[in-house]
This record gives structure tokens, sequence and C-alpha cells, in this order.
């Protein structure tokens, strides 16, 4: 796996923008290098209150331990944004970007819209321990807005910083060197 070859990197970034997400159990494999102890449980809620399953994270293998940031926009859905909402309850990292898309990584139920179109739409809502669930998205740690996603390159050379085109990645660089 790729985050073996990262545990002596001074900072991590996991970059989710536009990632319509993917399957829990992958999002629970990588947060689990990410977290030194098991932690408590998400759930997927059926429509009548019911629990359908619990996610449940557990360390595995060596754990990366540095710091943390993950960058998101509004086309970070389900798995992904299951993700980055782990990531804020626990405290592990933080996020930079736009609000994320929302969903709950648990698309089980779809339809054939016409022949060789199929469209899954989730079917429950993922609850933390406790506090709010984030199926309209969550806001990120720091947000990207306006002049400052565009801007800051020129600076960014002058203090040793990478001159990367990618605002919310010069943004990551900025946050994990104390700025």
């Amino acid at each position: 796996m790729a985050i073996n070859e990262l545990m002596d990197t001074p900072g991590l970034i996991i970059d989710l923008r536009g990632n319509g997400g993917g399957y829990p159990s992958v999002t629970d494999g990588l947060f689990g290098r990410l977290v030194k102890k098991e932690v408590e449980p998400f759930r997927l809620i059926e429509r009548n209150g019911e629990t359908f399953r619990e996610l449940r994270v557990r360390p595995r293998g060596k754990i990366y331990e540095g710091p943390l940031v993950v960058l998101v926009d509004g086309r970070t859905y389900s798995a992904s944004n299951y993700f980055a909402h782990r990531t804020l309850y626990h405290q592990r990292g933080v996020l930079i970007g736009h609000r994320t898309g929302g969903g709950a990584a648990s698309p089980q139920r779809g339809v054939t819209l016409v022949p060789g179109v199929w469209f899954q739409v989730s079917t429950h809502v993922l609850m933390p321990p406790a506090g709010p669930h984030s199926e309209s998205g969550l806001e990120p740690t720091v947000k990207l807005e306006g002049e400052e996603a565009k801007s800051g390159a020129a600076d960014e050379r002058l203090m040793g910083l990478s001159a990367h085109p990618d605002p919310a990645v010069r943004r990551a660089i900025r946050y994990l060197n104390g700025q």
C-alpha cells in the first residue's frame, strides 16, 4: 500500500475533490492506517430509524501519526464524504476547500433508467456516535474563497514554499507549515 512509503512524511495531503465515493470498507481500511486505537462506529440508519449496519475502524498495519489535510469540494460524495466526516469527528486532521457534496456511503439499491444506464441512490443516513449526520455535506475547516483561492503563489515562493498551481494544495502546504 502506498501509505507504507509515506510514514516518515512530515505532513500528508489526501485529495478527495471530485471523488464520487466507493466502498466504506476501503474508507475504513485507509482510516485504520491513521488511528492508534479502535474508534467508535458510525451507523447506517434505515428510514424507520433502525440500524442497518455499523461501520467500524480498527488500526491496521503501521500507523501514520503525522499531520493530515484532506482536500474537499462539492463533488466529494458518499464514501469520500464519510472519510472527511471521520477525519473531523475523530479530530484526526483538517478539511480544506469547499463544502462536501454529502452522502452516506451506502448505495444499496438501484434502478435501470434505460438499457445500459444504472442509477444508484443512497438509502441510509450515516450517523456518527454523537452529533449531526453529514448527508447535506460538511463545511471545511479552512474554506477557500475568492482571492485566497486565486492568489498567493508569489508570496509562497518568497517563503520557500511550493508554488503549486492548485490553490487548495498551496493552502494545504501553508497549513502544514503552520501558516
